[in-house]
């Protein structure tokens, strides 16, 4: 028999898998890339993003080898962070792996762009059950280990995520926190050289004190690595991850600590909708906490305008916060979602403080606002005290005219005793709608009960009337240990779209309110208090002030009803009770 003829050469085709994929090869076929394994000269090598493409090419027709197992073996331990994906083809065969050879995708085609690929390593949805597990057990191990603050927890935690991102951490001698403060340093050094104030990341991650435990450390920064893996998921659709650790970290917090709180993920969504954000706009949070409001239109915008990406980050974001670690904690959570750019700066948005920013001619938030040419606000400021309303001054008094704003706050905010403030604000701004919130949404903060306030700026209120709406329910569902969440996605499928129509199109609604009153009125049935009214409340304030007391009283009800069943007396089939 003759030799069969080829018609496709090794050569042609590694440069037809480059020209589909639109990458370049960085690597000939001839450069060893791995040490310590056998067969190191991949035929093709190519990134995209956190993925890489390693190809094991043979002209067409001929067989395949075994040393695509060997790539991928000594591509994970280049870059563990990464997904590997390793492809087989000759011309007429194909095969692809994910990250090892036991993980064949029977499904994938052979010969598509990167962005196939790309989200097929992310196609995993992000399972906030699992982020709340996990990070209550790092709550717990830190609280164990002496660390009582739960801002530091925070920056602890977040500052350990961001240096994962390159690559697992692991506590291999009793300096680990220089350690992973290198690491820290490493995964954002670039950012760092753009934005000086990224810098107080890294210095108040130094500043924790843990009592040291080995053992509990290696457990802490195991979990660690796992949330890392459950964040690296296309499906995060902006989700606030410092909120997500906020509802959970409190469960150890003080008296002291009461007075930040961070804005559910629902109602982010919600507010970016409500007053018409868009790519093209420029968005400030001027007390953007851990910077939820930021992180929700980053990824809206972005996905409105991808290629808009680098101009939206750099240019199109605003966020001011005052306490420092809260500071450090947006920062961290900007880089956990691919950004470090962003312009979040540490100042005080009442305007009573100097700013240095390095800029002489910007001495205070108010010009450095200004100076922005803000189009949109987005904020959750302060509840306590006047500090609220002074910055919802300043910050009115310095975007952009004819300017949407929303804030949420105390639903009788505008009628408290700042009544100097708050006409100061009127005789300049229109306030356009008032949408009061489910008095569910802060649970577990006693007493609280907030509206969202929408203003139009540079247009005097005078006498004009407001449109009240109240949304009494928002779908979600309180889950155990781990708060309120929409579960049924009935807000994200149908309670938010339901609400969004009838608010923009001010349409007619059985809770529509239309007057010059500063709030949304419910009208409540009046009630005789009896001494038992009395005792609940008594109970339930000691309970919020406790919450240790009142997982205790949770276990011993469960322990309760489950000694009550088994000593209650049952129905024996065709028996007596």
């Amino acid at each position: 028999m003759g030799k069969k003829n080829f018609n496709k050469s090794e050569f042609e085709i590694v440069s037809e898998v480059s020209n589909k994929l639109g990458l370049p090869n960085q690597t000939d076929g001839t450069i060893v890339r791995y040490s310590g394994v056998k067969f190191t000269k991949p035929d093709g090598v190519y990134s995209y993003k956190d993925i890489i493409i390693i190809l094991d090419a043979k002209a067409e027709g001929h067989k395949f080898t075994g040393q695509l197992e060997s790539y991928l073996v000594g591509e994970k331990k280049l870059n563990p962070r990464k997904q590997i994906f390793g492809i087989k083809y000759n011309g007429a065969e194909h095969y692809v792996y994910l990250n090892s050879i036991d993980n064949l995708l029977p499904d994938a085609k052979i010969l598509a762009d990167k962005e196939y690929y790309y989200n097929i390593a992310h196609s995993k949805e992000l399972d906030k059950t699992e982020i709340y597990t996990k990070t209550r057990a790092i709550n717990n191990i830190l609280h164990s280990m002496g660390l009582s603050s739960l801002l530091d927890r925070m920056v602890w935690t977040v500052c350990l995520l961001v240096a994962s991102r390159k690559k697992p951490i692991v506590n291999t001698e009793e300096s680990y926190m220089n350690d992973v403060g290198k690491y820290l340093y490493d995964s954002i050094s670039a950012d760092v050289e753009k934005n000086n104030k990224l810098r107080i990341l890294i210095e108040e991650f130094h500043k924790i004190s843990l009592n040291h435990d080995n053992e509990k450390i290696r457990q802490a920064l195991e979990i660690i690595n796992e949330l890392s893996d459950l964040l690296n998921s296309s499906k995060w659709n902006g989700e606030d991850v410092g909120a997500i650790f906020f509802n959970e970290f409190t469960r150890y917090k003080g008296k002291a600590q009461d007075g930040q709180v961070f804005t559910p993920e629902n109602w982010t969504s919600f507010m970016y909708k409500l007053i018409g954000c868009n790519a093209n706009d420029k968005i400030l949070d001027a007390a953007c906490g851990s910077a939820g409001f930021l992180v929700k239109a980053m990824n809206f915008m972005i996905n409105e305008a991808p290629e808009k990406r680098v101009e939206i980050q750099t240019k199109q974001l605003f966020g001011v916060e005052w306490g420092r670690k809260i500071y450090a904690v947006a920062c961290a959570n900007m880089l956990l979602h691919k950004d470090g750019k962003t312009n979040i700066i540490q100042g005080d948005s009442t305007n009573e403080n100097i700013l240095d920013i390095g800029n002489p001619d910007i001495t205070n938030v108010g010009q450095w606002i200004k100076r922005a040419n803000i189009t949109k606000v987005l904020m959750n400021p302060p509840f306590e005290g006047s500090t609220g309303v002074k910055i919802l001054r300043n910050v009115l008094d310095n975007v952009r005219p004819n300017s949407d704003v929303a804030f949420i706050l105390p639903d009788r905010t505008l009628l408290t005793k700042n009544q100097t403030i708050i006409k100061t604000i009127l005789a300049k701004h229109r306030l356009v709608n008032i949408i009061k919130m489910p008095e569910e949404t802060w649970r577990g903060l006693a007493g609280v009960n907030t509206s969202i306030f929408v203003f139009k700026t540079n247009t005097p209120h005078k006498d004009a009337d407001i449109a009240k709406y109240f949304i009494k329910y928002d779908g979600l569902e309180t889950v155990k240990n781990s708060g309120r969440h929409d579960t049924n996605k009935k807000w994200a499928n149908e309670i938010e779209a339901y609400w969004l129509d009838i608010i923009k199109n001010n349409k007619d609604h059985e809770t529509k309110q239309v007057d010059k009153e500063l709030e949304y009125v419910i009208k409540r049935e009046i009630k005789d208090l009896t001494e038992a009214d009395f005792d609940k409340t008594i109970l339930d304030m000691i309970l919020f002030e406790h919450p240790e007391i009142k997982e205790k009283v949770e276990e011993i009800k469960e322990k309760d009803w489950l000694l009550w069943s088994l000593k209650s007396p049952r129905k024996e089939k065709g028996g007596k009770k």
